[in-house]
């Protein structure tokens, strides 16, 4: 297994994968995708680590092992970093109820102007102060995490995402 399998790109990420057999050798290394190759650090037989470095460019990587830095493995595990986005929303998390309210900033917007959002699939209107900052309302989600991207650049994919946490709400099962 690997973790994480999503990530930012334009970040160093530590990643961890899981296996079978993997032996303290200097030559352990770890490749992501085609090109990148990184020395990976032995923390058992049945872990490592390894540094994606920061100017991987985004995308789907698969990521292999290899005992002598030449020979890798053909697992098949992916690794998606995606684009980072210029923006961000706070809270970054909320409950499944949905009616967080959330700020988006780093946006250049025009004062007072309104905005549309996508939540995953769920359409959600923001307007912006005098400081550039959206203010809207989540909608009802799944539990998990949902892209949060520009609605109107969201068919051409132009648009950054950003990540929204959906939290099932807590269950009480007794009271004393």
């Amino acid at each position: 297994t690997l973790q994480p399998s999503q990530a930012a790109a334009g970040h160093s990420v530590s990643v961890t994968l899981s296996g079978n057999n993997f032996l303290n050798i200097p030559t352990l290394t770890c490749r992501f995708g085609l090109s990148t190759s990184v020395h990976a650090r032995h923390l058992s037989a049945s872990s490592i680590l390894c540094l994606l470095p920061s100017s991987t460019p985004p995308g789907n990587l698969t990521a292999e092992v290899s005992l002598n830095g030449v020979d890798f493995s053909r697992s098949g595990l992916r690794l998606s970093l995606i684009p980072s986005s210029p923006w961000a929303i706070s809270p970054s998390q909320g409950p499944t109820a949905g009616g967080s309210r959330v700020t988006i900033s780093g946006l250049s917007p025009e004062s007072g102007a309104s905005v549309a959002f996508l939540f995953g699939e769920s359409l959600v209107y923001a307007t912006s102060d005098d400081n550039g900052i959206y203010t809207a309302v989540t909608p009802r989600g799944r539990t998990g995490e949902t892209p949060v991207s520009l609605a109107e650049t969201y068919e051409a994919g132009e648009s950054a995402k950003v990540l929204f946490e959906y939290q099932a709400a807590p269950e009480v099962f007794a009271l004393r």
